[in-house]
């Protein structure tokens, strides 16, 4: 069913127990501070270069991404196979997207790195252009004096591209790198069925903190139309005896499954975006998203709403193991990323999800944990779960159906 209104089709089963209301997305701003190497980061085709060395082992594109540590079989960077001011390494970029930042690293077994260079962008990868300074000339960002360590510059003012450019200017030795960049882009506008799962038992009384609607419906398809047509209502309730419509600016999550005849049904929006980088969370009907931007608890807690979310619920060490693996498997989460905030928070006397609803299972906590001298939030990090301060900076992971 696709028409240019609001569509929705009811399915019951002595109960309704979901509606698939058929709308357009509004564009939504996802930001990463690693788009090329970070977990959601280009494809090694999307990296090129003018040249590439070929003598003593591999030293393609793909291992210029930000610490990069190789394989026996190959270096620790890019290196270009001319040495001169003509190279460049490139990325594209899947979407158009606004980059604030670069982050420029050295080779990492050699004392190789490149000192000063050019940055150019484009939309169409013909058509070129140069960052310059205030007074027009191709501006000389600063790079490395050594092979490791990791030189930050921004850009000021940002610039949209769907491809952009590194082009050393002086460099030691040899021109090699390893780099990233910081930035965002809009997840599109898209047509898409979202459905309205009916939860069997009725969610934490916190709820009511987040009622942003109240009004009189005579009937289910009205209440579940206000809700989808309203962009900050992820869920709603129908109080079929008073026709009350409630709805609420954050994600129910509770069972589903059989019903009881109450009065108020509970009604949750499946709508993790792809687009947005939620992906399945393997042997569970949950969606998983890592946010690659570092903010402290209560900006991460209101970042997973702004997705239609809420900060993922490690209730079980299969899911925790599950998602210590993706991060293991990351370079960039593996080795500077591995602590990330999930949902916790200490309410004397115990340690809670951010909902209030459960206490945390006390074996999924890691050697020394919770101590609530070292913070009252609650992480992941690679050893299990661990007590941090709310207000320390850090990625954080969200969870939606």
């Amino acid at each position: 069913m696709d028409t240019d209104t609001t569509s929705i089709r009811l399915f019951i089963q002595l109960v309704i127990i979901y509606c698939n209301v058929y709308h357009t997305t509004s564009d939504q701003t996802v930001c990463s501070s690693y788009l090329v190497s970070g977990i959601y980061g280009v494809e090694d085709a999307a990296l090129t270069a003018s040249s590439t060395f070929t003598s003593n082992g591999d030293h393609r594109p793909e291992y210029a991404r930000l610490y990069h540590d190789g394989l026996s079989k190959h270096s620790l960077s890019w290196s270009s196979a001319s040495v001169n001011d003509q190279q460049y390494i490139q990325v594209k970029f899947p979407r158009e997207t606004v980059v604030d930042t670069i982050l420029i690293q050295g080779r990492g077994d050699l004392d190789q790195w490149v000192s000063t260079y050019y940055i150019l962008y484009s939309m169409d990868g013909t058509t070129w252009t140069t960052v310059t300074s205030q007074n027009q000339e191709p501006k000389l960002f600063n790079g490395n004096s050594d092979m490791n360590s990791v030189v930050k510059v921004d850009l000021l003012p940002k610039v949209t591209a769907m491809y952009l450019r590194i082009n050393p200017r002086s460099w030691n030795k040899h021109i090699s790198l390893r780099f990233d960049v910081s930035g965002c882009y809009k997840a599109r506008k898209k047509r898409y069925q979202s459905t309205f799962f009916r939860l069997q038992t009725p969610p934490s009384a916190a709820l009511q903190y987040y009622l942003m609607n109240e009004s009189m419906s005579t009937t289910f398809p009205a209440c579940s139309a206000m809700c989808h047509t309203e962009s900050s209502c992820f869920s709603f309730t129908f109080d079929v005896n008073q026709k009350l419509c409630r709805g609420y600016k954050t994600v129910i999550f509770g069972k589903h499954g059989s019903f009881t005849n109450e009065a108020v049904h509970y009604f949750v929006q499946n709508v993790a975006n792809p687009s947005l980088g939620f992906q399945q969370l393997p042997a569970s009907i949950f969606k998983y998203k890592i946010n690659e931007v570092i903010q402290d608890q209560n900006e991460a807690f209101h970042l997973c709403i702004s997705y239609q979310s809420r900060l993922i619920r490690i209730a079980s060490k299969s899911k925790m193991e599950t998602l210590q693996n993706i991060i293991a498997g990351n370079t960039i989460l593996r080795k500077h990323h591995n602590q990330l905030f999930v949902s916790g928070m200490y309410v004397a006397p115990q340690w809670k999800y951010n909902d209030g609803s459960e206490v945390i299972n006390s074996v999924l906590w890691s050697p020394g944990n919770p101590n609530v001298t070292q913070g009252n939030c609650v992480i992941l990090t690679l050893a299990g779960l661990a007590s941090m301060d709310c207000a320390e900076k850090l990625f954080s992971i969200c969870e939606s159906f």
